[in-house]
Parts: C-alpha cells; structure tokens; sequence
C-alpha cells in the first residue's frame, strides 16, 4: 500500500510492506508543518508509533525540521539519506540528532540497490557527484518493485532532470508513478511520460498558486492510457497491490 497525502509540499507518502514497519518518503525540511498537521493525525488513526525506515528525498540548507516534527510522536529504525546530504549546512546537526535516537544511518548514491521488507529499491537520480549543492533538480528519484508491481518516485526532478535521467535510464517503465514536480505540465518532459508508460498515476497537486493549481500532465497521461487520480481534488489517495496487479482508493483518512 501507499498512502500519497494531499499536502502543500506534494512530497510525502507512506508505504506499507507485509510484515515490516512502514516507510515514509518524505523531504528533509517541514515547512509547511506536515509532520504535525498531516502525519501525526496519520500515524494516530493507524496506530504507528514506530516506522521501519524514513526516505529523505532532498538535501535542503535547513534539514531538521522533518526529523525533529516527527520524533515528536514516532521513532524511526532507519534512515535512508540523499547523496548530496553532506552539502546541508545543518548536515552536522542532522547526524547528532541521528545518532542521539540511535537511529541506522546510510547516505545512497544513484545505481544503489537495497532491499527492505521484500522491496527492492533502485535509485536512479542524482548522479554521484559529491561537490554539487542540491536543488529541486537534484531530488532523489527512485523505483520500489514489490514482486511485479513497481512504482516510480521522482520528487521535484523537474523536465531537464527528467531528460537526464531518461538517457540514463532509457527502460523506466513503471505500473505507478508519482507525477514528478507535482505533476506541473511546464515541468514535465513527455517523453519521460511516455516511457515509463503507468497504468496508474497520482499527482499530489501541492500548494496552490494564486488560489489555482498549475496546468498538469493528465491529458498527457491520461492519453497513455493511465488512470489518472489528482489529490488536490481526491484529498489522500491510495494505491494498493497484491503484487500482481495496482488499484487506487480514495482516502478516508486526513487530510
């Protein structure tokens, strides 16, 4: 199962495995309080008090504020960290804090294959250059196979990022996807779309802008042939697999 909530930041989802502690995907800062206003309702209403391992999908200046909102009410086993970590001004604060809950630490680099819970895990973006400092561009985007179901994670990579890591990765094709940079229709690459080709996919819309949401990607998508759910409209969508097959649920949970 995952869980995409219909945030401000459009960036945070939960994923449940059988038989392990669920995984939040999530970036470093909190700026608009998700950790609180989202989460911490979240994990009450399903009983989580502890999650199994925490994907951090950006490198910003400031990268406590997610860490910090949600030691408030969970602990965390485990922590996968973006590559470009160690460019945070607050890296240094990160790792005490880290270390003071006694929490596993690894920092992924793009080819990385790990598995967790029966999951595996492919990290396409960003390439592995240690010097850079992060920008949306550099998001983390990755893939999660559970048996032959695969969903497709690209954050706030936006469509020169995209072009990128289409021609690293010409074979993307996934049965789910994030809709990268919120699904906006300016920031997305069509050919990127076009290869990994969903059978379903969700655009957690985001703030909006000036009362309205940006022109997206569905008509793309949807031309795709994908079922297309949108949470700006939906509120929290869910999409669960037996490993076979996926399908998508409104959530009945906030926000």
């Amino acid at each position: 199962e995952a869980v995409f909530f219909n945030g401000e930041s459009g960036d945070i989802a939960f994923v449940s495995l059988p038989g392990v502690r669920g995984i939040l995907i999530a970036p470093d800062a909190d700026p608009f309080n998700e950790a609180e206003e989202i989460l911490r309702p979240f994990f009450a209403e399903r009983g989580i008090r502890r999650i199994g391992l925490l994907v951090l999908t950006q490198a910003n200046p400031g990268r406590l504020s997610l860490l910090n909102g949600l030691l408030r009410f969970a602990d965390v086993d485990e922590i996968w960290d973006h590559p470009l970590a160690p460019s945070a001004l607050s890296q240094a604060a990160f790792l005490r804090r880290v270390r003071e809950e006694g929490i596993r630490y690894r920092r992924l680099e793009a080819g990385d294959r790990l598995e967790f819970g029966g999951a595996e895990f492919s990290i396409l973006w960003p390439p592995r250059a240690r010097s850079a400092a992060f920008t949306a561009d550099l998001s983390l985007v990755f893939s999660l196979t559970f048996r032959r179901s695969s969903f497709l994670f690209p954050a706030q990579a936006s469509s020169a990022a995209q072009r990128e890591i289409l021609r690293l990765h010409p074979r993307l094709g996934a049965e789910v996807l994030l809709a990268p940079a919120r699904g906006s229709r300016s920031r997305t690459h069509e050919p990127f779309l076009r290869a990994v080709s969903p059978r379903l996919a969700v655009l957690a819309r985001g703030k909006k802008y000036f009362g309205r949401y940006p022109a997206d990607c569905s008509d793309c998508l949807a031309g795709l042939g994908a079922e297309v759910h949108r949470t700006g409209e939906e509120g929290c969508v869910i999409v669960r697999s037996d490993g076979e097959k996926v399908w998508a649920e409104r959530g009945m949970i906030p926000p």
